[in-house]
């Protein structure tokens, strides 16, 4: 609980300074970075054109220019992402604040260290070999220990600036995130909203002249089973009024007469056969059909094929 206490009021608060949005905060600081990191790079580039120096110090202003031309960029992509409320630019000024931050404060250290080593070595031994006068040799080392202090002041106050703007860069950051996030969902819920409006709304349309469809009842298509419709087939002189039964014995049930399966056969190939089958049959006779004495129904045989007399003609042309 207390580390979710901490992470919500370092990095997840929407002010700073008690009651100042973090907004104009993070506006204030790319500002500052602006200004600060523009001036202290021209003075870096300045004097490493036209000043004859050492190796060392010529590489160490080198790197100091770049540093600030770097923050000086960051602070104008900062400024300009806050005022847009664009989050790339608002992250990556945030990113390169941390390790602006992190160079300062080695940068800091290092001054430190020199400035004490000096003071307790070369430098107080040309001051007491310079200075003659006890007091003047005393004034002499308290003004190395004053610009010690003068040094750790003023690195303290520049890293404790820096690091609260990190912050602040951090909590808008977030900020964004959440405003973000939060208006994609609204966007999807609303478009989720209106699709199910529409589906409603389209579906109570209903053609001209036809009552709305009742969606609760599934369609049954052997509701209107008893309804018969007479169907006449073109050529032919018999139709069909109903569909016959199985009975239980084997037998179909047919306009209401009993009938076997061969009765129903003969009468359906004597209501298909027309006026001149009959001789047709007697005088081409099939030699692959037979019919079935005992039940009339017509079976498929083989019988072997006989040599024809070519001077004999059927009894039809004799």
């Amino acid at each position: 609980m207390p580390r979710t206490y901490w992470k919500e009021f370092f990095f997840r608060s929407k002010t700073f300074c008690c009651c100042l949005p973090v907004r104009f905060g993070l506006i204030s600081m790319s500002f500052l970075g602006i200004l600060f990191g523009g001036i202290l790079s021209i003075i870096c580039w300045f004097e490493v054109a036209n000043v004859e120096l050492e190796a060392p110090t010529k590489a160490a202003l080198i790197v100091g220019g770049l540093v600030e031309t770097i923050l000086f960029a960051a602070s104008m992509l900062g400024f300009i992402g806050a005022i847009v409320r664009k989050q790339s630019f608002v992250q990556t000024y945030a990113y390169i604040l941390y390790v602006h931050f992190v160079l300062n404060l080695a940068v800091a250290v290092y001054l430190l260290v020199m400035v004490t080593k000096a003071a307790s070595t070369a430098v107080v031994k040309a001051c007491q070999q310079t200075v003659k006068n006890t007091g003047a040799q005393d004034q002499c080392t308290g003004l190395l220990k004053s610009v010690r202090l003068v040094i750790v002041g003023v690195s303290a106050v520049v890293l404790f600036v820096e690091l609260y703007g990190a912050m602040i860069a951090a909590r808008y950051l977030n900020q964004i995130k959440v405003e973000k996030r939060t208006a994609r969902s609204s966007r999807i819920q609303a478009a989720e909203e209106y699709e199910i409006q529409t589906r409603k709304r389209t579906s109570g349309i209903t053609p001209g002249f036809s009552p709305p469809s009742d969606f609760s009842q599934d369609f049954n298509p052997y509701e209107a089973a008893n309804v018969h419709h007479d169907r006449s087939t073109a050529g032919s002189s018999h139709s069909y009024q109903s569909v016959p039964l199985l009975l239980q014995d084997g037998n179909e049930a047919y306009d209401g007469e009993r009938r076997t399966h061969g009765q129903l056969e003969e009468e359906d190939e004597a209501r298909m056969r027309k006026p001149g089958d009959a001789q047709d049959d007697v005088a081409f006779p099939n030699p692959f059909l037979s019919r079935d004495e005992t039940g009339g129904a017509v079976k498929t045989v083989y019988r072997p094929s006989q040599p024809a007399d070519e001077n004999e003609l059927p009894p039809r042309y004799s």
